[in-house]
């Protein structure tokens, strides 16, 4: 498998069950991205079911910063 058809089969999985992300970023050594910490258990349990192998960083924030600029512009 291509390394973007990996990325897309685990996002793919997310998605059948239900696992919103927020924050995604896809970098060629890693793909990292966040949930709602109540979506910790069942994330554990829907990647080892598919057999993929991740690390897991806890206690960690989203922070949004929206210069004057860009208020009201999407993206």
């Amino acid at each position: 498998k291509t390394k973007i058809k990996q990325i897309i089969d685990i996002i793919k999985v997310l998605a059948k069950k239900n696992i919103s992300l927020d924050l995604i970023n896809i970098f060629p050594t890693e793909q990292i991205f966040t949930i709602d910490s109540c979506e910790k258990e069942k994330l554990d349990r829907v990647l080892k079911e598919a057999d993929i192998k991740y690390n897991l960083i806890e206690n960690c924030s989203t922070i949004a910063i929206v210069g004057v600029g860009m208020t009201g512009v999407p993206g």
